[in-house]
């Protein structure tokens, strides 16, 4: 499989991009992993949220339609969430290239029989990387995401977009990677909340992009 739309002078900013975060790092400043929480929380968290937090009705009906016309074609689609941008204060170990994600995608397919995902990520650069190599196969939601090169083009703090759009958006694609049978990762807070939200199956078999030898289905 080849790199598809993307030029050589396209691939070239994507790298260059993910090279320029990580020379920006200060020395002592953000931690390896983030949010990373033990399994006991998680599971605390879990029991939680099924107990006490309720979905909207109609948004629970917009996240059925948008499975229904997107995702129901395929047999086994899972969800991956890519957290980047300005995380790289909290989270090194989320940045890997471009290529690494995709090569991890391709393997997590590849070895549980996967035959679609759902992407979500923060970095407009990173989506359309993986839309146009994965093409049908990648399915994303039409969420804002910013073009700002302030704070790493962090789309929560860019105050040239509604409040409320963003906050729609990580609410249903949260919701739409929750409903999926299967989940890999970066280290964050949405993350944590998929698995707090998602059904038993989901939270049993994640997986985070680090952890290569994880990236086969238990």
């Amino acid at each position: 499989m080849g790199y598809k739309n993307l030029t050589g002078e396209e691939y070239a900013e994507v790298e260059k991009e993910h090279k320029f975060m990580k020379e920006d790092i200060s020395e002592g400043y953000g931690t390896k992993r983030g949010v990373e929480i033990s399994e006991e929380k998680m599971e605390l968290g879990r029991s939680l949220v099924h107990q006490y937090v309720r979905v909207r009705p109609d948004i629970q009906a917009e996240v059925a339609q948008f499975r229904a016309k997107h995702l129901a074609g395929f047999k086994s689609p899972f969800a991956v969430h890519i957290r980047l941008t300005d995380k790289i204060t909290q989270s090194e170990e989320n940045f890997e290239s471009h290529v690494e994600f995709r090569k991890k995608i391709e393997k997590f397919m590849e070895l549980n029989g996967h035959d679609a995902f759902f992407l979500a990520t923060d970095s407009a650069k990173v989506k359309a990387y993986l839309k146009s190599y994965f093409g049908d196969k990648c399915i994303v939601y039409p969420s804002t995401l910013s073009t700002n090169k302030s704070h790493y083009g962090a789309v929560h703090k860019d105050l040239s977009i509604r409040g409320f759009k963003k906050a729609k958006d990580i609410v249903m694609e949260t919701l739409i990677m929750a409903s999926c049978d299967a989940f890999i990762s970066t280290f964050s807070s949405v993350s944590n909340g998929v698995r707090w939200l998602g059904q038993n199956k989901l939270a049993n078999d994640h997986h985070y992009f680090l952890d290569e030898s994880d990236t086969k289905s238990q």
